[in-house]
């Protein structure tokens, strides 16, 4: 996963950017993962597995706002 310095850093760089965050845990609970990324920016957040469906949606939701 990105992590919140990661985002921090782009968010400096160029707010437009959209992030879309992955987490499948690590040591804490993926949630914790999520939420902190969602705190520092991300547009959207997802828990492995994904669905594929979802993501790909949420991409294109992503794409029509940026245009």
């Amino acid at each position: 996963m990105i992590s919140p310095e990661t985002i921090r850093e782009i968010r400096q760089i160029t707010s437009d950017t959209k992030i879309i965050a992955i987490s499948g845990g690590g040591i804490s609970q993926p949630n914790m993962y999520l939420h902190m990324a969602e705190s520092f920016g991300a547009q959207a957040v997802f828990k492995k597995p994904v669905d594929t469906e979802v993501l790909v949606a949420e991409v294109a939701k992503l794409l029509d706002e940026a245009s």
